[in-house]
């Protein structure tokens, strides 16, 4: 792809605009124990903080895979579908940002990587049997691909957390608040470098 100073210019603006709400988001993840039971207690605290930063870290990868849309002369999809996204790009950068991503990934065990919130329609803990029918929805997270599906939605999801309700007796919520801000450095190294002018 050739590109003129111009163009670079505003790709360079989209990329630094769209990882800038990773970067605001990255302290308040930071805070996050890494044990599950302190990381659970520490979002129950704080769970304003939490879902502004869950929507942020959402924002920032729909942004990202947008940005590389544009960097590939590719058509950039009118959503916020993060798994559509992605399969909209060409097949090398697919290719390219999982083997990044896995490396990655690989990189960083050890810390609390899911926060799972259940909302209901009572004022007392739900029951399990009622969690557990909410969690059949869910999709679990192995790889790049089943992250994307799992948190497709995540930007509505947590953009409109407080003003819609469960429509069953619980609804259960899951971020992969980690993953994805691997996926957002990872998005992020990968624009920088593969829109480097090369050299003659």
């Amino acid at each position: 792809m050739k590109t003129t100073a111009a163009a670079q210019c505003d790709l360079n603006s989209a990329l630094n605009a769209a990882h800038a709400f990773w970067v605001l988001a990255k302290p308040y993840f930071d805070e996050v124990p890494r044990e599950n039971r302190r990381a659970k207690e520490f979002v129950m605290r704080t769970r304003g903080a939490f879902t502004a930063a869950a929507t942020n870290v959402a924002l920032s990868v729909e942004l990202l895979l947008k940005t590389e849309s544009i960097r590939c002369e590719s058509p950039v999809l009118h959503t916020h579908d993060l798994r559509l996204l992605f399969d909209g790009l060409p097949r090398t950068s697919q290719d390219r940002v999982e083997q990044m991503y896995d490396a990655a990934i690989r990189s960083s065990s050890g810390k609390s990587a899911m926060m799972e919130i259940a909302v209901t329609r009572i004022p007392f803990p739900p029951k399990e049997a009622d969690l557990a029918a909410a969690r059949k929805s869910l999709v679990r997270v192995k790889d790049l691909r089943s992250l994307l599906s799992a948190e497709c939605d995540a930007f509505e999801t947590w953009r409109y957390f407080f003003t819609e309700g469960p429509t069953g007796p619980v609804a259960v919520f899951q971020s992969h608040f980690r993953s994805l801000g691997i996926l957002a450095d990872v998005l992020h190294r990968h624009i920088r470098d593969a829109s480097k002018p090369k050299r003659a």
